[in-house]
């Protein structure tokens, strides 16, 4: 994951959290597709974007506008720090929590100053970074077919007896169609069991390897499993004590963490009320009873696994699991336990002032945004690498900002889709593939997305092993040296050329691509590609080579045959340089903390040069390629 590197990775001091009481008014239910309803067209954009991500950091605009012709304005933010950036220090004045009128002012100017140079602003936003950290899971509490494109959701052991506990559609009054499970009582509570257990992607909450405010430890998560039983039952003040089911929540070596009765009572808001009949996901919890939400310091203890890196090993067990056992006291109707940290409970759940502030902070930077360079030149909106989980969030904020665009629809979200991130919490996610049609599907039809940027940075670095890479002895005749930046090993042109053909054809950067052209030819969606540029050292398990000026070019070309909207090269910016033992090297160097163009890479070329060249083709053919 680039981030670790290249974004903000840590930020000091503490973020007070927010605890949103269990004793609210149910709330409608919200399904995972109904916020991402677009009808609109693609995005209305007559230019083809050409950038580099993070080439504000300085807004040296001598160098990204007037030399580099760059058309496209980039900083990276977090929740807490925004445009107030100066140098390396954080002013903490433009962030997610502060007052709109306190940063207002840095954030027009900025755009100003951007049209000023006629740069688009990418608007990669505090509020954005907050609310798109927001994550969702809806885990089906029916049995799911293994061709559902969401069936990763739901339990492999889902109790369907044919007689009196099985799937039906709700259409009753108090449904509307959807897929349940259904616990039909009798006599002695005969049938009581295990409806539901052993999830199926049940790592959802032990992800660390991303900025701080991504990990699944950085906020409390709402357990909210969405049910209703018979009102008559309910209703008799005789059963107010009894159970109706019992959820209990274990962690990652199945430990529980959780393990928290709902009574009849739970159902209704006072003791002596009534039950109206409805589903449920938010109960009332009585003033001593433990409720179903999860603090972080339990996510914490309980579901991080020793190594971070176990998340993604298949091999390893994760006994993760929310059990549902129903008493059989009463008939219930199960439809799904949703699962969400902090952000997605306030932005997608409560309809509260915590809520209404979201949007309206959201709203003031749709306006700003609408500050354009001349003509139908879009500051999308822009989010980095994420999890499938955040896209239930994504949906939503992406349609408040089209929905909400003057002209409607002349805005989005820009996501950048990190394929393997997206997939990885997918059961065995390294044997998986997805289809350009089920990603299509995801991302366009369901999620309502009308631009991404995809990549694939192909050009790794490791000493040995299928990470190797190569450079002809023609372009330097120096051998793989990490503390002198050369991560490939030396061989013959043809060797080489041999190497790269069969390196890109059955790589990821190939595979990318070709995704990108299907969604493009079969859909009104805008890609922009992501290039790599940059030369990396983090460990000896995470290593990428600086390409030569050739590879990057090929790299844009290829981009180009398979229909991208815009090339953006990472990264403009570089951390450390050679003398330091990790590094990242992009378009520039780092001389005293300030970007210095970089003539000079491992394999003695002017990669500011070539980057210039390629800039100046890229805006000759825009009216062709946008």
């Amino acid at each position: 994951m680039k981030k670790l590197i290249y974004k903000l990775v840590a930020f000091s001091g503490c973020v007070a959290l927010l605890l949103v009481s269990y004793f609210s008014q149910p709330s409608a239910e919200i399904n995972k597709n109904s916020n991402a309803t677009a009808t609109a067209s693609a995005i209305p954009d007559t230019q083809f974007i050409v950038g580099a991500f993070w080439n504000g950091l300085f807004s040296q605009y001598d160098i990204i506008s007037d030399s580099l012709k760059f058309n496209t304005w980039h900083f990276y933010t977090s929740p807490y720090s925004g445009w107030d950036y100066s140098g390396h220090k954080n002013n903490d004045t433009d962030n997610y929590l502060a007052p709109v009128a306190q940063y207002d002012t840095i954030v027009q100017n900025m755009i100003v100053r951007n049209n000023n140079h006629n740069l688009r602003t990418l608007m990669d936003r505090p509020i954005v970074e907050y609310i798109v950290a927001g994550q969702r899971i809806d885990y089906q509490c029916e049995s799911v077919p293994t061709n559902d494109l969401y069936w990763f959701w739901a339990y492999n052991n889902s109790v369907d007896n044919g007689t009196t506990i099985y799937d039906l559609n709700d259409t009753s009054q108090y449904g509307s169609g959807e897929r349940v499970k259904y616990c039909q009582h009798i006599d002695n509570n005969a049938n009581a069991c295990w409806i539901d257990d052993n999830l199926k992607a049940n790592r959802e909450l032990s992800f660390t390897q991303t900025n701080d405010w991504m990990k699944d430890n950085w906020w409390d998560w709402y357990v909210m499993p969405r049910i209703r039983i018979d009102q008559n039952y309910a209703n008799n003040p005789n059963n107010n004590d009894s159970i109706v089911c019992r959820i209990i929540i274990t962690g990652w070596k199945g430990d529980t963490a959780k393990n928290i009765p709902i009574l009849v009572k739970n159902f209704k808001e006072l003791d002596y009320g009534t039950y109206n009949g409805n589903y449920l996901d938010k109960f009332y919890f009585r003033s001593g009873q433990d409720t179903l939400g999860i603090p972080k310091a339990l996510i914490t203890q309980y579901f991080l696994p020793d190594s971070a890196w176990k998340t993604f090993d298949w091999t390893i067990t994760c006994k993760m699991d929310i059990k549902i056992y129903w008493a059989g006291k009463c008939d219930a109707w199960f439809d799904r336990v949703r699962v969400e940290n902090e952000p997605a409970h306030q932005y997608l759940t409560l309809n509260d002032q915590i809520h209404q502030n979201l949007v309206s902070k959201v709203s003031s930077e749709i306006t700003w945004a609408a500050n354009t360079v001349a003509g139908q030149i879009p500051n999308y909106f822009y989010f980095e690498e994420c999890q499938f989980s955040h896209f239930p969030a994504i949906a939503a904020l992406n349609k408040q900002i089209m929905d909400n665009s003057l002209p409607q629809n002349s805005n989005s979200l820009i996501i950048f889709l990190n394929y393997s991130l997206f997939k990885a919490h997918m059961p065995d996610c390294w044997n998986i593939t997805l289809t350009p049609e089920k990603l299509k599907s995801y991302l366009h039809d369901d999620f309502g997305l009308k631009t991404i940027v995809m990549g694939s940075y192909p050009f790794y670095g490791y000493e040995s092993g299928s990470g190797m890479s190569y450079h002809p002895s023609t372009l330097l005749n120096s051998d793989y040296n990490q503390s002198s930046g050369i991560l490939s090993h030396k061989t013959s042109p043809s060797s080489y050329d041999s190497w790269l053909q069969g390196y890109l054809d059955n790589g990821d950067f190939l595979d990318v691509n070709k995704k990108m052209d299907y969604i493009l030819k079969n859909s009104d969606m805008r890609i922009f590609f992501a290039a790599q540029t940059h030369l990396l050292s983090y460990s000896e398990s995470y290593r990428q080579k600086e390409p030569s000026n050739e590879e990057i070019e090929l790299q844009t070309d290829l981009a180009l045959t398979y229909n991208a909207k815009g090339i953006m090269f990472f990264a403009y910016n570089s951390d450390n340089n050679l003398d330091s033992s990790t590094y990242s090297i992009g378009i520039m160097n780092d001389v005293n903390n300030v970007p210095v163009p970089r003539h000079n890479t491992v394999y003695n070329q002017d990669k500011f040069k070539k980057i210039k060249e390629l800039s100046v083709k890229l805006n000759k053919w825009s009216p062709y390629l946008a």
